[in-house]
């Protein structure tokens, strides 16, 4: 249900719509600057524009791609030159095809360096994943 402040918001011509924290009635993503983007398929393409405009955005960014890590470690030298000395960028070649085995690994090491992934943004054409979305374990 949309909330009524939505509405005049949009009717008022708002620039962003959703400026109004709770207005689809869900809890607002943390500030950029806390959290971080992963992003699959980010080594070219969509992968590569999405992992930019996060980084833009001021999310810092975990990038993964199914090609050797030489890829994503000259990537992330760019987007660090292109972002500044505030340009979070982190690379972790995984095979995402396996949930098992590279989505586990990809999993320890957000665990384990404590980074709040706030946005998943799958730009991979390697995503095998079948099934309902919903029922999903959250890890």
């Amino acid at each position: 249900q949309v909330r009524p402040h939505l509405v005049e918001e949009v009717e008022n011509g708002a620039q962003n719509v959703f400026s109004t924290p709770y207005a689809l009635g869900l809890a607002p993503l943390p500030p950029p600057t806390a959290s971080w983007a992963l992003v699959t398929g980010a080594a070219s393409g969509f992968g590569r524009a999405l992992a930019e405009a996060c980084l833009d955005a001021g999310y810092g960014v975990i990038l993964t791609e199914l090609r050797d890590g030489a890829v994503l470690q000259e990537m992330a030298l760019e987007l660090r030159s292109k972002g500044g000395e505030e340009a979070r960028v982190v690379t972790v070649p995984a095979d995402l095809r396996d949930p098992s085995a590279g989505a586990e690994m990809l999993h320890q090491v957000v665990l384990e360096q404590g980074y709040d992934v706030a946005l998943l943004l799958v730009a991979s054409d390697q995503a095998a994943y079948t099934g309902p979305f919903l029922s999903q374990r959250p890890d």
